[in-house]
């Protein structure tokens, strides 16, 4: 979808980049071998990248140490197997690095035994309709379309044929149910969730990158065809007066109004399914998608105060580090200025937020008190390591191919 070379676009991030690379350096990871969750997996990835970028050896026998550490790590683990915080993510990250020439190995040598296993996890999650891209069928899908084995190839079919028996049909195209949480943890309700991180947006980024590959190539398109056509038809006419978004972050399954307040972040709202709906729009060749989705995402470049956006911390999951890394994605992909000035403005507030005396590299990440608050974490998804990925994106010509465990790439 891109032909540019990635260009750098804020070199003032690297000093604060180099604190976190530091944190990171002098950390003792022993707990957790997770991709995106609290664990070290996505430290190692930066650490990695970094060395690609500053040539020092160092953070390459750091970022080898973690992961020989996790492999020892896997035996004893607690068995969980999403993209998020299990098996298939830490086995996403080796089978990345060994793609993308970063460590040595044989991906079939060190997964074969895991992969069967893991489609039986895929399986069951999605019969149950268990989507969720972070926790489960989903997440499992985007390593199996990585492993790229004549196996793998046969789950993901497996995987899209229970994607289409699972959803439901409507006059405005097809749609698939979920549960989201309420009040609190234990307060669930069923709904058709729009965003990237849990609902259909991930869908059809994870059906486009099917199609992409030509999987079951007839049968995923149709799919991406009619999924992207529900979600366009409850794309209001002008953005929402209040919060200024043009789709809602969930619609009932009762006939309920939509819930408006869209927020601007890459897990839920218009940024992240808007850039899903021009990802699709580019495998497809449709123009008008293509028009629509860079109407709605030129438009969320506006939406700049932190506190109606509710944009607390600076991680990637709902903070300014992944709001200005989807900007700087566009930027490159696209070259429109509004998303190079959005992108510099976000990372802007991404050194802003570096305020905490107790916090790693001066973050912390942002939780409803009845999730516990403010919390310090090293993980790609809220904490340091993601933002530290976001702001080597910032500073270097380094493609963050990284970027893919996001549904970015």
């Amino acid at each position: 979808m891109n032909n540019r070379k990635w260009e750098p676009l804020f070199k003032k991030g690297e000093k604060q980049l180099g604190v976190i690379i530091n944190v990171l350096e002098n950390t003792v990871f022993e707990k957790s071998y997770s991709l995106l969750g609290i664990g070290s997996t996505g430290a190692a990835i930066l650490l990695y990248y970094y060395w690609l970028y500053s040539k020092d050896d160092k953070y390459l026998e750091k970022a080898n140490a973690i992961i020989l550490k996790n492999f020892e790590l896997l035996p004893h683990s607690t068995h969980i197997h999403s993209l998020c915080s299990g098996t298939a993510g830490f086995n996403w990250a080796v089978n990345h690095l060994i793609s993308n020439g970063l460590i040595e190995g044989d991906s079939n040598e060190l997964f074969s035994e895991d992969d069967p296993f893991l489609y039986s996890v895929m399986k069951k999650d999605i019969n149950e309709g268990k989507y969720d891209f972070l926790h489960n069928a989903l997440g499992i899908g985007l390593y199996f379309l990585n492993r790229n084995t004549t196996q793998s190839l046969a789950y993901l079919e497996s995987l899209i044929s229970s994607l289409e028996k699972s959803a439901e049909t409507d006059i405005k195209g097809i749609k698939w149910r979920s549960l989201v949480n309420q009040e609190g943890p234990k307060e669930k309700k069923e709904v058709y969730n729009l965003s990237l991180s849990h609902g259909m947006a991930s869908i059809i980024a994870f059906l486009s990158k099917a199609c992409q590959a030509d999987i079951f190539r007839e049968k995923t398109k149709d799919l991406l065809c009619r999924a992207t056509t529900f979600i366009l038809s409850h794309k209001r006419d002008a953005p929402d007066p209040e919060y200024g978004s043009y789709f809602p972050s969930t619609i009932s399954v009762n006939g309920d109004p939509p819930i408006s307040a869209s927020r601007l972040a890459w897990c839920y709202g218009d940024l992240g399914l808007g850039y899903a709906l021009w990802q699709a729009s580019k495998i497809i060749q449709n123009t008008e998608w293509e028009r629509l989705a860079l109407d709605v995402l030129v438009h969320t470049t506006i939406r700049k105060d932190v506190v109606k956006e509710r944009v607390n911390d600076a991680g990637i999951c709902h903070g300014a580090a992944g709001i200005a890394h989807i900007y700087n994605r566009l930027y490159q992909h696209t070259g429109i200025s509004h998303f190079k000035d959005a992108a510099i403005y976000w990372l802007e507030d991404v050194l802003n937020k570096a305020v905490f005396t107790d916090g790693l590299a001066g973050y912390k990440s942002w939780h409803p008190p009845q999730y516990g608050g403010w919390k310090t974490s090293v993980g790609l998804l809220e904490g340091i390591s993601g933002i530290g990925l976001v702001l080597l994106a910032a500073v270097s010509d380094i493609e963050p191919k990284w970027d893919e465990c996001l549904l970015l790439s």
